[in-house]
């Protein structure tokens, strides 16, 4: 994939993520949200040449972390009334992929 693609990618996943905050801000404390901001901005950028661990958990034929992280947002985004299609595609596309590499 493209660098262009992955971070406009990432961008409209932050983009449904601060919706739903800005949509629920009560749902986490404060420092929780700050503990997923920090963890969302160095997404893409803090890794470097490192493979994400979704992609080792997968490629390993073992279960991804996706429902803690972008699950959440779409569950939230369910409870609150903020679509996330962003975010549920990609659930969707890793589940499957785990379902296909298990």
């Amino acid at each position: 994939m493209s660098d262009w693609i992955w971070k406009t990618n990432y961008r409209w996943q932050l983009t449904e993520y601060m919706r739903l905050r800005k949509s629920a801000p009560t749902v986490f404390p404060a420092c929780r949200w700050r503990q997923f901001e920090l963890l969302a901005i160095a997404g893409p950028y803090g890794t470097g040449g490192n493979r994400s661990s979704m992609a080792v958990d997968i490629s390993s034929g073992r279960k991804s972390e996706i429902d803690f992280v972008n699950g959440v947002i779409v569950r939230l985004g369910s409870i609150h009334g903020v679509p996330t299609p962003v975010n549920q595609t990609l659930v969707a596309l890793i589940k499957g992929l785990e379902h296909n590499c298990a």
